[in-house]
């Protein structure tokens, strides 16, 4: 669609808008109409340069076929470039999309300020996990992390002409302190540990689960940390 197709329209109130078709959305198959008012065109011909003014500005995400909604984007975001990404980093970062969907995926993309960014990582940490529990700080660290990198795609894509990830402080990071186990725990932990490597049922859940008690025990008795563990061989081991 050209700015020569534009069709500048009146409310009863007087108030011209616009509303021009830019094709199919291609995730949800349904007609792309974004609907924009010009309260302060004083005439039609006004009304039709604001209105040609902010069609240019549609035309990137027009040419995705889809609509300027931030959620819509980011999807278009993924879907374009996941094949190149691990398959852990696109199933990451379409977790990052679930939750940053309720609180800023109605907002236009080139609508999105650095303090709506912010108060939204705000809700995150408050109630933006599964069953409205607070998201934990890495977590939104995580979704900072996938903006940073959806916005400076969306600006080379042309979607929208600014970059406000920009502006945004990463969360903080917040840790917690380190609890020693008293020797009653301990001891408690390290014979159920025990007992659960003893099991020898060949089922494949009881084997993953002596297998991970296996990794546990290692850590609980040498100090080992995740990582160490997993990368013991046969030959580490000194019976």
């Amino acid at each position: 669609m050209t700015s020569k197709d534009i069709v500048i329209k009146q409310h009863d109130d007087g108030t011209f808008y616009a509303r021009p078709y830019l094709g199919t959305n291609a995730v949800t198959g349904k007609p792309i109409r974004p609907y924009k008012r010009f309260p302060e065109a004083v005439d039609e011909g006004e009304a039709l340069e604001m209105a040609r003014e902010w069609l240019a500005g549609l035309s990137g995400a027009a040419g995705m076929r889809t609509t300027m909604r931030l959620a819509e984007v980011l999807d278009r975001y993924i879907t374009a470039n996941e094949a190149q990404w691990a398959d852990n980093t696109a199933k990451a970062y379409r977790n990052c999309l679930h939750w940053i969907e309720p609180v800023l995926g109605d907002v236009d993309v080139d609508e999105v300020k650095p303090h709506l960014v912010e108060a939204a990582y705000n809700v995150l940490l408050l109630r933006g996990g599964a069953n409205g529990k607070a998201l934990s700080s890495s977590s939104v660290r995580q979704v900072h992390g996938f903006l940073c990198g959806a916005f400076k795609w969306i600006v080379k894509s042309e979607v929208s002409p600014f970059n406000p990830m920009a502006s945004v402080a990463k969360p903080r990071l917040e840790r917690g302190e380190a609890q020693a186990f008293c020797e009653a725990d301990f001891a408690a932990l390290q014979r159920a540990l025990a007992g659960a490597m003893a099991d020898g049922s060949t089922a494949r859940a009881n084997v993953a689960r002596r297998t991970c008690a296996m990794a546990a025990y290692l850590s609980l008795v040498t100090g080992e940390r995740c990582g160490e563990v997993c990368a013991n061989t046969v030959a580490d081991a000194q019976l």
